[in-house]
């Protein structure tokens, strides 16, 4: 996908450690995005969901986190996983995808389904945004 390429591309080095050092990114991301999965879902126990509704950053992390893993959502999967009806789901995916951050692809087995993935803007940012969380919370005192 786009940051590991991005990620790879910009690496010094042999071929070993290149591989060692994309490995630990893809980790550290895969953690990270775990991680604020986890606290969302965590503040959902002791609050009223309506106090935060965020469908947008639970698209992004859904979908950043199929993306580490090199797995594909359907706009139908996507909707299912974002706790918000299905139609503020939906705005909120065309949003995105207009701002650039998402990409609709056809199923070239079945035309009636449609996977959604991070544009290469999308994952840029994610990846970014993660990289930044990392460096903030392992930096020392």
């Amino acid at each position: 996908m786009g940051y590991q390429r991005d990620f790879r591309d910009s690496l010094a080095g042999s071929a070993p450690a290149a591989a060692a050092a994309a490995q630990a990114h893809d980790d550290h991301l895969e953690q990270c995005l775990e991680q604020l999965i986890s606290d969302r879902e965590r503040r959902s126990a002791h609050f009223a969901a309506s106090l935060f509704s965020d469908p947008a950053w639970d698209i992004l992390l859904a979908l950043a986190l199929a993306e580490a893993r090199q797995q594909r959502l359907t706009v139908t999967g996507l909707c299912a996983l974002v706790d918000a009806p299905s139609t503020t789901a939906l705005r909120w995916i065309a949003a995105l995808t207009r701002a650039g951050l998402l990409t609709r692809r056809d199923d070239a087995t079945d035309k009636r389904r449609k996977f959604i993935e991070l544009s290469p803007a999308g994952s840029a940012s994610m990846s970014g945004y993660c990289k930044a969380r990392h460096a903030a919370t392992t930096r020392a005192p």
